[in-house]
């Protein structure tokens, strides 16, 4: 039986990711851009809040605004682009992380689990990819969960 793990392996390795820029930069909140081959544009969204403002929250979802997440995150596109949109979310998320250097975690849900209708299959397709992806990022550790997923800053020799 062929587990979604070694699936990953081999679909989506040596994606090109989509050029992204960066369209928003304040202490709470930096989101980046991007725009598919078939012209749909992308929102990528790190968000903290005043309680914990190293602390944030992954988000990617199709749209022009920031603002717009809530009715867009759960959209399927279909398009035959998610290897290559979730190459550029991993891709934006080691440029945050490289340029955020007071940042210690990043969490994010594969999808919005409160919506009706948000798929386990796509939920576990986005950890599972990001996961795989991201955990050769120096100094920070996945730690997975069963409806969020962590990447966590560690301190060299913990």
């Amino acid at each position: 039986m062929i587990q979604l793990k070694d699936l990953l392996k081999e679909i989506g390795e040596g994606v090109t990711p989509y050029n992204f820029k960066q369209i928003k930069n304040t202490q709470f909140l930096i989101a980046y851009t991007f725009t598919t081959e078939t012209n749909d544009q992308y929102i990528i969204k790190f968000e903290s809040g005043r309680a914990r403002p190293d602390d944030y929250k992954l988000s990617f979802y199709p749209g022009t605004s920031i603002e717009a997440e809530d009715d867009k995150i759960d959209m399927i596109m279909n398009k035959g682009e998610v290897y290559k949109i979730l190459s550029t979310v991993v891709s934006a998320v080691k440029s945050f992380i490289s340029k955020n250097k007071n940042a210690s975690g990043i969490s994010w849900v594969g999808v919005n689990s409160e919506k009706a209708g948000a798929g386990d299959q796509r939920d576990r397709l986005y950890n599972a990819y990001l996961q795989k992806n991201i955990k050769d990022v120096p100094n920070w550790k996945i730690l997975p969960g069963t409806i969020v997923t962590k990447l966590k800053k560690v301190t060299p020799g913990n």
